[in-house]
């Protein structure tokens, strides 16, 4: 049965490869159904717990894998699968703590909780420091809490890591915008526009810092741009409006 489970699964990797995702799919499906049946057996069966941690694991069941690999811990008697099996699990226990402190962090500022979420957001990048995600969330809760200068910088370490989101491009353009950085603010912007042409929010904020700059004739342009693809953008026609 174990050896059809792996079977199972090698040939659902080759179906993904050819791209037939849905044959895929009904084939992982038996390997599920298999490693249920082992799992099941009576007296337990300890390989069935090792492979079929391997398999949630490659599937992004993390709170499935890390059961099943704990599990093999406790009954398993192979050295090398026990040493690899507690390993792996203590490895997935770090990460889904991450994944919660991250979602919480997110949660926190969404809801205007900034202060909670930036704490969050900060001991994420203290367990996670090669990561930026928990940087651009600190960036975000710094920036709707006005600290200009503050959430720069964590953007900025953002970008050092590895980040070339528009999002984060666009959040780093407003903080310098408002601490008079126009020129980086532009660059920024820029950057994010080669990702995204359509992307209203940044056209919007293009026109913004042209406006800023006393280039008028520039920012109208990018405002007209945004009515064009958005015709019904209230902001954009207002900065129109008060150009001279």
């Amino acid at each position: 049965m174990l050896n059809l489970a792996i079977l199972y699964e090698d040939k659902a990797d080759a179906l993904d490869r050819s791209g037939k995702e849905d044959l895929a799919d009904a084939v992982r499906n038996r390997a599920f159904e298999t490693y249920k049946s082992l799992l099941a057996l009576e007296p337990v069966y300890p390989d069935a717990f090792f492979n079929a941690g391997f398999f949630h694991l490659k599937n992004r069941s993390y709170d499935q894998a890390v059961r099943l690999f704990e599990s093999y811990g406790a009954i398993g008697a192979d050295v090398a699968k026990l040493a690899k099996a507690r390993e792996i699990a203590a490895k997935l226990r770090v990460r889904s703590d991450a994944d919660s402190l991250f979602k919480e962090a997110y949660d926190f500022i969404k809801m205007g909780k900034e202060e909670e979420g930036i704490d969050k957001a900060l001991r994420f990048t203290l367990a996670n420091p090669a990561v930026w995600n928990g940087w651009f969330l600190a960036g975000w809760g710094r920036r709707r809490l006005g600290r200009w200068e503050e959430g720069r910088e964590a953007f900025l370490k953002a970008l050092e890591l590895g980040a070339d989101e528009v999002d984060v491009l666009n959040e780093l353009a407003i903080c310098e915008m408002e601490l008079g950085l126009l020129v980086e603010s532009r660059g920024h912007l820029e950057r994010a526009l080669r990702k995204e042409p359509d992307n209203v929010k940044i056209i919007s904020n293009l026109g913004v810092v042209a406006r800023k700059q006393g280039r008028n004739e520039e920012a109208a342009g990018f405002f007209r741009t945004v009515l064009d693809l958005e015709p019904d953008d209230s902001l954009a026609r207002d900065q129109l409006a008060e150009l001279p």
